[in-house]
């Protein structure tokens, strides 16, 4: 695996002119404060901001993004390579990852913008998870059936975010937790999985898993995989690529008027 994404990345690195002609100035320099001022110019516009990186597009390339790390810091340079290596491990689940400097201060993306509107919510129900979308509303139309959201409340299925939800809550919360262990209380590693919790997920899990496409079956690996806490994954991390295909996103980098509430 290590050989064949250094063999991508070689490839990648001696296509970049040609593929990101916006990219030369950039590559031409080493000085990271050089950079950080090519990217202020009118050329670029800044579309996110964290405390470790900023996020610019290209105005003549709107379907990539570079991420810039704020300053030379080895775990400010390491998110940018996990990012780059884990786009190429699951290219379906998170935005696609193009090209990088050799010590990681910046990296080309595909730009995936996040998800706060309804009907774009939908488009990408429709794109990533058709199948899944219809057993959900099929089941939870059906007498009784509506009433397996942790919590207590109703789930909207005419709501495409609430949809949405369902599909996370199937993923159970309880992997390293025994089979054998019974308290009504389970602390797993984010300390709120409760049994009920996990009876909830099985029950949704009945449903979906069944007609599961491939979109859902990646994002399973990857959820158990990087141990990612399901109840994190909503407004503000999750996005879509032209197609309105699912993405995850790193919600840090965009400004916090991306992140309204919306699946309350």
């Amino acid at each position: 695996m290590k050989l064949l994404l250094e063999n991508w990345r070689q490839y990648i690195k001696e296509g970049e002119a040609e593929h990101f002609p916006w990219l030369k100035e950039i590559q031409a320099t080493d000085d990271l404060e050089e950079i950080q001022a090519i990217v202020e110019t009118d050329r670029f516009k800044r579309v996110g901001r964290g405390s470790f990186r900023q996020v610019y597009q290209p105005t003549s390339d709107p379907a990539h993004v570079i991420k810039v790390i704020n300053e030379y810091d080895d775990s400010k340079m390491r998110m940018n390579e996990d990012d780059f290596d884990t786009a190429k491990r699951y290219p379906f689940i998170f935005p696609k990852a193009y090209a990088h400097s050799d010590d990681f201060s910046w990296i080309v993306m595909e730009n995936t913008p996040p998800l706060i509107d309804m009907e774009e919510m939908q488009k990408v129900l429709d794109q990533s998870f058709p199948a899944e979308q219809e057993a959900i509303v099929s089941a939870m139309s059906l007498p009784g059936k509506n009433k397996g959201r942790p919590g207590g409340s109703e789930w909207n299925i005419a709501d495409p975010f609430h949809i949405m939800k369902i599909i996370m809550a199937s993923f159970r919360g309880d992997r390293e937790i025994s089979e054998a262990a019974t308290p009504t209380l389970v602390t797993g590693k984010h300390g709120r999985y409760t049994y009920k919790d996990t009876e909830a997920a099985q029950n949704l899990q009945d449903i979906i898993v069944p007609v599961a496409g491939h979109t859902y079956q990646e994002l399973s690996k990857v959820m158990h995989e990087f141990e990612i806490d399901k109840y994190e994954i909503g407004i503000g991390n999750i996005g879509h690529d032209e197609n309105y295909n699912f993405k995850i996103i790193d919600s840090s980098v965009f400004s916090s008027d991306t992140e309204e509430e919306i699946w309350k």
